[in-house]
């Protein structure tokens, strides 16, 4: 089904990339952003010129970017405040993290939380809550990082009532 150089889409993910190799078990890509990622075949779709696809993976194809996008943009409304909640543990963010390294998931978490700043900044969104978790506290430093590139903002934890203590950063745009 597939051959070395296929470009490839991943079923349950935002992932796009170009067969490296294969065999009945398990097909490896390397991805847009250059990371070596395995799946299982039925996870993977051909994309380009000659698009094959079943119509019941383009049917799972569309429920699951459909998860994907309810998962990363979970916007709240309280009290005429709307506000955007986003969850960089990284089991929320990818199905398939288990083979990752902790940079390249740590990568991906703060390219998340860029992607969804421009995002609540593009659509006037006021206030962003970026669930970070507690850990040894690296994702959160390099989360306070990011976010002094914004003159825009400020920001300060969370309510430890709803998100643990040191669980989350709430982010205001001025």
């Amino acid at each position: 089904m597939f051959q070395i150089g296929d470009r490839v889409a991943v079923v349950d993910q935002e992932v796009e990339g170009v067969v490296c190799s294969f065999d009945d078990n398990k097909v490896t890509i390397e991805s847009s952003e250059g990371f070596v990622l395995d799946y299982l075949p039925k996870d993977l779709v051909k994309i380009g010129a000659e698009i094959q696809v079943t119509n019941h993976q383009a049917y799972v194809a569309k429920k699951s970017k459909e998860s994907i996008k309810q998962r990363s943009n979970n916007v709240v409304k309280h009290r005429n405040k709307t506000i955007l909640e986003v969850d960089l543990h990284i089991e929320k963010l990818v199905n398939s993290w288990q083979k990752l390294d902790a940079f390249d998931i740590l990568e991906l978490q703060l390219k998340t939380a860029q992607q969804q700043l421009n995002f609540a900044q593009s659509k006037h969104i006021k206030t962003v809550i970026l669930i970070h978790g507690y850990g040894a506290g690296v994702l959160k430093k390099e989360l306070e990082s990011l976010l002094h590139r914004f003159s825009e903002v400020t920001f300060s934890e969370a309510s430890y009532q709803k998100y643990g203590l040191g669980g989350a950063t709430e982010v205001h745009f001025n």
